[in-house]
Parts: structure tokens; sequence; C-alpha cells
């Protein structure tokens, strides 16, 4: 299959089983993912490369907080999966009680809508045959994006056989976009709450498997923002006219390691004001070959970038 994301459009909404629909159309129907299916519940898996299973729990079930948040999916990753519903499952990432800042157990929380009732929210998909990102327009701001993503990553690694990630927001019941993680970066090389990589790029099980980790990029040129996209370099840049983009870096805190990049996700090293929702372009010089799509904005008045070319890096 080629080194590309499809992209995928549609609406979910804040009642149970919407996200587990999203997902069949794009990951299943468009991009051939195996499924294990229940009642609102669903196991995912890539049919290449690192090939973990993503669990999906869109009941609504209770948190541990207390609260039914209807309108949030519980997301997992696993190394294996035999059932679901309840989930039989080894080496959960989160692994339990490793979201120090969520409101359940074993897994993080996609945020689908501001209220728990028919509303469609417009999302947006991009994913292959190893990764998935997802945009959801949820009303908590009006026309702003809230993003997840689960899969595959560009290992540093040789051989690596546990580069799978999943990053998404670290609890539930709330709006405030201080829960989403997908659109930040961090100051200092340290761990980020809900970002989970199945094992450290020693490839160790158990105990030692899921490891929470940060992102990083280019904070210089962003003027040491921690958001995508809100950054200080003006767009275009005034010496050369040029539009400048940073990979965006996966590393492991504790020992300190860079484990690899984020496929096909990019930081712009300038500010949203240039920008509109669905801008394309193309690279030259590096990134000659390479082309981009703008998603706008993000959480915390920020955007993401999409690498839309069969240029992916595959490991």
């Amino acid at each position: 299959m080629p080194n590309q994301f499809t992209k995928y459009t549609g609406t979910v909404t804040g009642q149970v089983g919407s996200l587990i629909t999203a997902l069949d159309a794009a990951l299943v129907t468009g991009q051939g993912w195996g499924k294990i299916a229940g009642t609102n519940v669903a196991s995912y898996r890539a049919p290449a490369g690192t090939r973990l299973y993503l669990y999906v729990d869109d009941t609504g079930a209770t948190g541990s907080s207390g609260l039914t948040p209807v309108m949030e999916s519980r997301v997992t990753g696993y190394e294996t999966v035999a059932s679901v519903g309840p989930i039989v499952g080894t080496n959960p990432f989160p692994a339990y009680l490793q979201n120090a800042g969520g409101n359940w157990l074993t897994s993080v929380a996609v945020r689908k809508s501001a209220s728990a009732n028919s509303t469609t929210r417009s999302y947006i998909i991009y994913a292959d045959a190893r990764t998935v990102y997802m945009f959801i327009q949820s009303g908590d701001v009006a026309g702003t994006y809230l993003g997840w993503m689960f899969g595959e990553f560009y290992s540093l690694v040789l051989g690596d056989q546990w580069n799978s990630m999943l990053m998404a927001r670290n609890g539930d019941g709330n709006a405030s976009e201080t829960y989403e993680q997908t659109h930040r970066i961090i100051t200092t090389l340290g761990a980020m709450t809900g970002h989970f990589v199945a094992r450290s790029y020693l490839g160790l099980p158990g105990v030692n498997g899921s490891t929470n980790v940060g992102k990083h990029g280019d904070l210089a040129k962003a003027a040491g923002t921690y958001v995508l996209g809100s950054g200080g370099l003006a767009y275009p840049n005034a010496a050369d006219a040029g539009l400048y983009l940073s990979p965006v870096w996966v590393h492991e805190p504790s020992p300190l390691a860079i484990r690899g990049r984020l496929r096909g996700f990019w930081q712009v090293c300038h500010g949203l004001g240039g920008f509109n929702d669905g801008d394309t372009f193309g690279g030259v010089g590096d990134l000659a070959g390479k082309s981009f799509i703008i998603v706008k904005p993000s959480a915390g008045s920020g955007l993401y970038c999409i690498e839309t070319s069969a240029t992916l890096e595959t490991n």
C-alpha cells in the first residue's frame, strides 16, 4: 500500500457508538484494518507495520471521577486483544493508573461533542495502513478541532517492534482545551500527559512496558510556545518569503532518548494568522516532493499540519 494518508470526513455525536461508526468507515471499510466488535466497543488492528491494537469503549461508561461522560469515548492501546466487551488483552498503554491526569484507570479520552445528544459534529480523519489521526469540531469552541492519534510512528530504533503510540485527552468530563494534548509540544524533554508508547526503546514488557513519552519540535522559531502553529516567526519569513516546518519528535524522558518522529504530522513554525483551514502547499529543498494541508484551528488557538503526499516515513 502507498505510504500516504487517505482523508475521510463525516460527523459524530455525543451519543454512544458514534465514534466507532466513524472509525469503521475510515479504518475498516476504507483501509482494511481488522476489527473485533462488541456492543459500542471495538478493537482495531492496522494491516501493516507494528500492528498493535486500539481499543475503543464508546459506551459512555462511568469513570473513576463518578461522571458518565457520554460525550467522550475511552481509548487504550494493547499489545494483544482476544475479545472485547469486556476487554481481554495484554499490556495496555497507558498501563493501570499510569494516566495520572485521567479519571479512568487504563485509558485516555476522545471528546466527541459538547452535548450528549444527536447534534452532529464534523470530523476529519487522516489514516493509512499504520496510523490514524482524527480531528473533531466538538462544539466546545466554535470551529475548533480537538485531535487525537493512534498507531505507528517512525522509529530511530533498528527493528523496533513497539513503536505504536496513543495520544489523546488525559481527562474526561471537562470542556477545557487544557485536557487536549495532540496540539502541544513541550519546552523540555519530559513526559506529557496523554502520550503513551507500548514499550520503551529497550523493548521490555510488563511493568516496564507502557511508557509515558513526550514530543517536541522547533521551539526557537515558535518563540518558545508549546502550541503547534502559534509561533512568533512571521509568515512568510521576511528574508526569503519561506514557510518553515519542523518534524515533531517523540522522546522518552527516563532515560532520556529521542525515539523517533510522528508520521506525516508537522509543526508549522509560524503563527496561525497567515493560514486558513484547508490551505495546501508543497515543499521545497529538503521537503521537495512533499505536500501538506492545514487543519485550523486547534484547541489552544494553534493549527495542525498533515503531510498528504505519498512520502510518509515508514520503518
